[in-house]
Order: structure tokens, then C-alpha cells, then sequence
């Protein structure tokens, strides 16, 4: 299985510490965002396509050098004309065949290896979790903030 990693954005809320390095690859205790990513993975992700803004490439060509994982990596560069989601994975199309199954998610996210795994067994075409606060007449789940768990769905 594919996984395709998106690494390209600004990182424009964590500045200052994302003037000079990418987001994905702010350390957190000692290991790089991007490497939780890599070992979060499911066992059954062979190849991790890294789509990254092409003026951060030399930052994560010396990752891909220096770390060592169960997985073929391969870096893309996002178009500088278009951007988003829909772009990023724009610039791996190439690489994925009509219906084949693959893993997409964010660089500077946290997730959970067990999750991952669930996610990739499931026959939906796409699923995923956000956290996002909006009006109340639109939510469909209350996030108690100061224990991070999630109290009540609609």
C-alpha cells in the first residue's frame, strides 16, 4: 500500500520556529513530527510518497538521507500555481493507479499507529477526524479541552 504524506504548507502558525524548518520536521521530544508520522504507519504501507513546497526540498532530501525506515520514500514537490489538498495530491497522481487504496494524511499531524491501521482495513472510500470549533448549530461533537476527550456527538 501507498501512503502519501502532505508536507507543503507555511507553517505560518507555529513561526517563529517554522522561519527556517519545515513544520513537519519541528521536533517534538526529541524526534521530528514527520517521524511519528513515518512509524505510525501501518505494516502495510510499502511506499510513502513526501509532498513538500518545492523551496523546502533540500530540508527534507537531508531527512530522507539521514532516517531509516521500513519504507520506500520518495519526495514530491507540490505546484507553486496551485495549492491545497487537491493539489498536493495532484502532484503524486502519477503515481497511484485507477482503484488502487491509499493512505493520505497531513505531515504535522499526531496520529496513533492502531488508528491507522483500522482506517486502512475500512471499505469507505475516504475517512478521517478533525477537530474544528464552528457555530454550535453545525457541530457534531463537543471536545471537553481541558481533558482532550470528546464528550457528547450529535
Amino acid at each position: 500500500m501507498k501512503a502519501i504524506i502532505l508536507c507543503a504548507g507555511d507553517g505560518t502558525r507555529l513561526r517563529p520556529l517554522t522561519n527556517v524548518t519545515p513544520k513537519p520536521l519541528v521536533e517534538l521530544h526529541g524526534k521530528t513530527i514527520l517521524e511519528r508520522c513515518m512509524e505510525a504507519l501501518p505494516d502495510s504501507v510499502d511506499e510513502v510518497y513526501l509532498v513538500v513546497n518545492p523551496s523546502k526540498v533540500q530540508h527534507f532530501d537531508v531527512f530522507v538521507r539521514t532516517h531509516e525506515f521500513p519504507h520506500t520514500l520518495y519526495l514530491a514537490t507540490q505546484s507553486t500555481e496551485m495549492v491545497g489538498t487537491w493539489s498536493a495530491l495532484f502532484s503524486v497522481r502519477e503515481f497511484i493507479q485507477p482503484g488502487e487504496k491509499f493512505l493520505v494524511i497531513n505531515g504535522d499531524d499526531i496520529l496513533l499507529k492502531e488508528d491507522l491501521e483500522v482506517f486502512v482495513t475500512l471499505p469507505t472510500p475516504a475517512c478521517g477526524v478533525f477537530k474544528k470549533i464552528s457555530d454550535a448549530r453545525y457541530r457534531t461533537c463537543d471536545v471537553d479541552e481541558a481533558t482532550a476527550t470528546i464528550t457528547q456527538f450529535r
